[in-house]
């Protein structure tokens, strides 16, 4: 992982760059940041150009030895803590005689997949949807252990602590201890959501670097030639995500089709069927949307209510409108027009009620039925001089 490969974060890779330059690497580094913004590959493009053979001023060079391991995890004096699932004291008997993976395989596998991955990532990895994410005191005294040993290859030793937060109240009393009294040549790079999430005298001892939620335009370009996400789509998708790098790069996995063109759809199907009360393009488009996953669900309410909001602002003050592709400026404009501020504040309202339906299982074909009849009701009493678009 090379500091090149991460798109944005900009102010973070000057200064660490800069401490390279300068060679005074702190034995602790602390990273902070909007979950998703790729503080897993940070920490590992900084522990890439430590391991570095043939690093240049800005860079590790990202195809020595060296680098080639510690971007597959395999580098042997490279050594992670990560948050695990507690298991119920039933759980951990039933399983003594089962054979389980190492976690740090199922660690590896995830960031190969995915070098950006965030605790949405990590849970599913794990099958440990709302359970509980902890560190505790048992992985951190095995991490003294393993630094105490001499370093495989005579050369630093790098810690990187994922989800630092997650740290329980005893593992974050050991953790300080090792803090506190680290060996020689080890370097611990930490990564929490932010400064308040650990005990004062962990950050104490760490040099603080702040990530950023990554820019609209980066998210976007780094889908377009990453992932192959076609232009508008990509940017879509850096909108809808708010910063979250990880989050786009989930939904770009989804077989969406067009965002706008799924919409706008369903905005007409909801109008026309008020007009005329023929069901069959409606009833054709809730049963396509109620089919599709939960994630496409999240998807495309966070599109609509994007576009929605946009419209309100746009009704009240067109500049306080930014950062729209074209095709979305020109369909909010007129939509804006067609719709009076207090309807779309309901239909806003609307769609933030039924994502949370989603959210908590309802049927999706009732949830999106219903609402398409009360957005139809809205759609042509709301409807001022203009026709629908």
């Amino acid at each position: 992982m090379q500091f090149s490969s991460i798109p944005g974060q900009e102010r973070a890779k000057k200064s660490i760059i800069q401490a390279f330059k300068e060679k005074r690497i702190p034995h602790a580094l602390l990273l902070t940041g909007p979950d998703g913004v790729g503080d897993l590959a940070f920490a590992m493009a900084i522990a890439t150009r430590i391991y570095c053979e043939n690093p240049n001023e800005e860079d590790s060079c990202g195809v020595c030895s060296n680098c080639s391991r510690v971007s597959r995890m395999v580098y042997p004096d490279l050594h992670f803590v990560f948050p695990h699932f507690v298991k119920s004291q039933k759980s951990a008997e039933d399983s003594k005689d089962k054979s389980e993976e190492d976690p740090q395989t199922a660690l590896r596998r995830m960031f190969l997949a995915n070098p950006f991955s965030a605790i949405e990532e990590w849970t599913e990895e794990l099958s440990a949807e709302k359970k509980n994410l902890v560190i505790g005191i048992e992985f951190i005294r095995e991490l003294r252990r393993k630094i105490t040993l001499k370093s495989f290859e005579g050369h630093y030793k790098v810690v990187i602590v994922w989800m630092a937060s997650k740290i329980n109240g005893n593992g974050a009393n050991a953790f300080l201890k090792v803090l506190e009294e680290p060996p020689d040549r080890t370097v611990f790079i930490l990564t929490a959501g932010s400064n308040d999430q650990l005990l004062p005298t962990i950050r104490s001892r760490c040099q603080g670097i702040m990530l950023q939620r990554t820019s609209l335009e980066s998210i976007a370009h780094f889908l377009q030639t990453t992932y192959a996400v076609q232009s508008e789509r990509a940017f879509h998708l850096a909108q809808i995500s708010d910063g979250n790098l990880a989050k786009a790069i989930r939904l770009s996995n989804e077989q969406t089709g067009s965002l706008s063109g799924l919409f706008r759809s369903w905005m007409r199907a909801c109008y026309t069927y008020k007009q005329t009360g023929n069901t069959t393009e409606l009833l054709t488009i809730v049963e396509n949307l109620a089919k599709q996953t939960r994630e496409f669900h999240k998807l495309l309410f966070a599109y609509a209510l994007q576009n929605l909001r946009a419209c309100l602002l746009m009704s009240n003050n067109a500049d306080s409108v930014n950062q729209l592709s074209p095709n979305d400026r020109e369909f909010i404009e007129k939509f804006s027009i067609l719709i009076s501020p207090a309807a779309l504040a309901v239909m806003i309202a609307l769609l933030e009620d039924n994502s949370r339906y989603l959210e908590n299982n309802a049927n999706p074909s009732l949830v999106y039925l219903d609402l398409s009849l009360a957005l139809g009701d809205l759609l042509v009493e709301g409807k001022t001089q203009v026709q629908l678009v």
